[in-house]
């Protein structure tokens, strides 16, 4: 029997990496106990034993190898180990050899699956991993109906994989707000308009602007402000609006105050009646 013969006759196996996980043993000290009990049994070559190397990817996306035998080589190996790690090999197997286990993927393919979603997970900031791994997880849910990796069916493990490798993460078109303070443009001062406008001397202080303030001003900023945004491209139609409306609303006022000092004016002995609703 040749060491690395194909498995296409074996209807269930065991990996390496599945006994490395059920007796809580390094996967490298189970492989060389593996290659220990093979050198062994080649030197009968009557003996029917199965055991195929194949390859996975780790958590950093490298190729290892890992072992895969059929139940007789697999308790080959762990008569050797102690009672407590033997009956949790034989116990698995009975597990797998009922339809419902062998028909689900193994913890080994499991892990292999986990590994790859990781990777996939990675290539977003890692800001967003742990938003990715959700999401991913969440569309091979819906995509094949399951509640957990390993009630996923074994013969849909290649499609899973596959699934995931081709998944485009809505996480990754999304960004990490910049929370460093942004530098404020250098003011232009064609828009620039300080109270000194409105300032006959350093000294006066500016109260109630009147419409004759408005009048007599030879540049008035807020006109020239819409003026020099309009040439500039914007469309300020709507605070031009608002602008005469203003406007408008503060002519009437002076309007209605000249009407009262002409009234004080012409009959300075009446005084002023205000009523109040």
């Amino acid at each position: 029997m040749k060491e690395y013969n194909a498995l296409a006759v074996v209807p269930v196996t065991m990996s390496s990496r599945d006994i490395a996980e059920l007796t809580d043993k390094n996967h490298s000290h189970v492989m060389r106990d593996i290659r220990a009990m093979l050198a062994r049994l080649k030197v009968d070559p009557n003996l029917d034993w199965h055991c195929a190397t194949e390859t996975y990817q780790d958590g950093q996306g490298k190729a290892r190898e890992m072992y895969r035998m059929d139940k007789n080589t697999t308790l080959t190996l762990v008569s050797g180990y102690d009672a407590v790690l033997r009956f949790r090999i034989i116990k698995r197997w009975q597990e797998l050899e009922t339809p419902e286990a062998a028909a689900t993927l193994l913890p080994s393919e499991q892990q292999t699956l986990s590994e790859i979603v990781h990777h996939k997970a990675a290539t977003v900031p890692p800001e967003l991993i742990g938003k990715a791994k959700s999401e991913i997880w969440s569309r091979v849910h819906h995509k094949f109906r399951i509640s957990k990796y390993g009630h996923l069916p074994r013969t849909q493990l290649t499609d899973a994989i596959l699934y995931v490798n081709q998944m485009e993460l809505r996480m990754a078109k999304q960004t990490i707000p910049n929370t460093e303070a942004k530098a404020l443009p250098n003011p232009d001062s064609r828009y620039s308009f300080p109270v000194s406008v409105w300032r006959t001397s350093p000294q006066e202080r500016i109260g109630f602007l009147t419409w004759q303030d408005l009048v007599n001003a030879q540049s008035r900023p807020l006109p020239a402000l819409l003026k020099r945004l309009t040439e500039d491209g914007n469309d300020i139609e709507g605070a031009r609006i608002e602008y005469r409306a203003m406007r408008h609303l503060l002519e009437v006022q002076h309007w209605i105050l000249e009407g009262i000092a002409r009234d004080l004016a012409a009959y300075p002995n009446r005084g002023l009646g205000v009523a109040t609703r």
